[in-house]
């Protein structure tokens, strides 16, 4: 145990000593600014220990974490699970997905500390006065994959695709021709989104409501099922009243969500991104292999 304490004592020291060259300040300066005296930063650089209640004063100070302070600064280990946990969990579901985004923002903006400065580039002064409807994005390309971010605009986004992924594997026994040619049927379309502002706590529905809703004919609605049961977008049950049996549906939410996820990717393919907080472009390789 004596030991474990020894080499945590001398980490602390360490990495005031380091924090305080980076800094380009003598210890006499940290000491000032600290509110002690040179003589004891000099005994933590030598392995003594600053004071539990001084431990935030020179954390704040260096702009860092009571934890880096201690050498604690990888992201391995329980330590990191937990704080993960800490800042992501919340009751409140909406708060949950929120933790979640702001965490993905917060690793896209751990690119500025990246050494390759040559190829970051921060152009946050630019969308100054930017309209809020204005989308505004992030994007870092890299050889190992890249992301893709949408900030603002009430329609946030996060991708990250690791690597160059198998173009092969992603169109092997996947008919796509089919899958885009029914997409771009304009009542196929059309119903998917409506069926997606749907509240799923609506229970299961039959064709007419496609038939009310989209302005269809018994027989255009009927097509347009087909279509989305041949991608599992719509469950089906059988319901059996006087006699006769009437299939109703319901949205299938796997399915859905993607949907949703490809039209959000669909439109800024088809708008060209121009505004960006952040742009890291270092990529040679292919996307694809």
């Amino acid at each position: 145990m004596k030991g474990k304490k020894n080499m945590s004592i001398m980490k602390i020291g360490e990495r005031i000593a380091v924090l305080r060259r980076q800094k380009g300040i003598t210890q006499e300066e940290l000491a000032r600014n600290v509110g002690i005296t040179a003589q004891a930063v000099s005994k933590w650089e030598n392995g003594s220990v600053p004071d539990t209640e001084l431990l935030p004063i020179i954390a704040d100070y260096f702009e860092t974490s009571i934890d880096d302070l201690f050498g604690r600064n990888s992201v391995s280990g329980q330590w990191f699970d937990d704080a993960i946990d800490h800042a992501v969990y919340s009751d409140d579901r909406d708060q949950l997905l929120h933790n979640i985004f702001e965490l993905c923002w917060k690793m896209e903006q751990s690119t500025r500390q990246n050494k390759d400065r040559a190829t970051l580039y921060r152009t946050e002064e630019t969308t100054n006065g930017v309209s809020e409807k204005t989308p505004v994005f992030s994007s870092l390309l890299f050889d190992g994959g890249f992301t893709q971010m949408l900030i603002n605009n009430g329609n946030k986004y996060f991708i990250c695709v690791p690597e160059n992924p198998d173009a092969k594997k992603i169109t092997d026994g996947v008919d796509l021709y089919d899958l885009f040619a029914d997409l771009s049927k304009r009542e196929v379309l059309d119903t998917m989104i409506m069926l997606c502002k749907r509240d799923l706590s609506s229970g299961n529905f039959t064709r007419e409501l496609i038939q009310s809703k989209m302005n269809y004919d018994e027989e255009k609605a009927a097509e347009v099922i087909s279509v989305l049961r041949k991608y599992h977008f719509l469950g089906t049950d059988s319901l059996e009243l006087n006699d006769e049996t009437i299939n109703t549906y319901w949205i299938q939410r796997t399915p859905a969500a993607c949907f949703v996820s490809l039209l959000l990717f669909a439109h800024d393919l088809a708008e060209k991104p121009e505004w960006f907080f952040i742009y890291h472009d270092n990529k040679y390789k292919a996307f694809l292999k």
